[in-house]
């Protein structure tokens, strides 16, 4: 406000006042720094000798080794997870507020005149639609940047660095949806299909993205970043996970609702959908097991 007035107003008062709120304590740190800087770096400080008390060893799997490498990297990042795990937050908040408001949201259901049979199917389309947001895989092979050599070089097979990415988003994102699946179920109502469908679809195309979101980042990796954030953002394999996840949840409501809507009830239809993913989700397994493993070896 001081420093706009003093522009604005013409007022020298504020730009004093400006002035010497930023002199002053300037001049404090220049002083206390110079007064005790060299003593400072000078100073040897004593090194602390500990006593080695052995312990029992844990040993943990190559597979369990590399993930919990996978989850340090995403818990060290604010940016990673930020920018990567959005649906997550979005669920839960929805979750929390439909379970205060489920009154509310009932009665609005009846409005717009939605029959509550489909209100299972509805909440799992739904959560396969936050689930594009949740993209946690799709920069992990770029965010090795110039580490590439250190996975590639481990004693292990290729395909278990790459599974590992793809578990790593299924271990954070599925405890949340789980939550959210219950509340859901629980505030709604729902017949036992609706819940069947409500738990299925959302789970397998979470499987089914996080598979894709490496099948991806493999073809299109980004390893010339200098801040993580590029790799995060500005990847072209982040914008074409986000987009192919869209597109497969938006196109089979589009076709159900122009084309198959009069020739098949929408639960058989969502279940049909549900093994689409599964299949799908089975055909990127097999590549990274086989050939996304030899190019996962092949990059640099």
């Amino acid at each position: 406000f001081w420093i706009g007035s003093a522009i604005s107003d013409a007022n020298f008062m504020y730009l004093l006042f400006v002035a010497l709120f930023c002199i002053i304590p300037f001049g404090l740190v220049y002083y206390i720094i110079s007064k005790n800087f060299i003593k400072i770096a000078t100073t040897k400080a004593g090194s602390v000798k500990i006593k080695y008390v052995e312990r029992g060893f844990k040993m943990r799997t190559a597979k369990n080794a590399l993930l919990r490498k996978e989850l340090r990297r995403f818990g060290s990042s604010a940016m990673y997870m930020l920018n990567t795990s959005l649906g997550l937050l979005f669920g839960v908040v929805g979750a929390v507020f439909l379970a205060v408001k489920a009154d509310e949201a009932l009665k609005l259901v009846n409005k717009l005149c939605v029959d509550e049979s489909y209100l299972g199917i509805l909440a799992a389309v739904a959560l396969c639609g936050l689930s594009t947001m949740n993209i946690i895989s799709a920069p992990s092979i770029s965010l090795e940047g110039k580490n590439l050599w250190i996975p590639q070089s481990l004693p292990v097979h290729a395909r278990e660095v790459l599974f590992a990415k793809a578990k790593l988003q299924l271990v954070i994102s599925i405890p949340a949806m789980l939550i959210t699946q219950i509340i859901f179920a629980l505030a709604l109502r729902l017949s036992a299909a609706n819940i069947v469908v409500l738990f299925a679809l959302p789970i397998v195309f979470a499987i089914f993205s996080s598979l894709l979101g490496v099948y991806i980042n493999l073809l299109f990796p980004k390893f010339d970043w200098v801040s993580e954030t590029v790799a995060v953002k500005q990847g072209i394999s982040i914008l074409l996970t986000m987009l192919v996840l869209t597109i497969a949840v938006a196109l089979p409501v589009f076709v159900y609702v122009k084309i198959v809507q009069s020739h098949m009830d929408v639960l058989t239809y969502t279940l049909l959908l549900t093994a689409l993913y599964g299949l799908a989700s089975l055909v990127l397994y097999r590549y990274l097991e086989e050939d996304g493993a030899k190019r996962f070896e092949r990059l640099h």
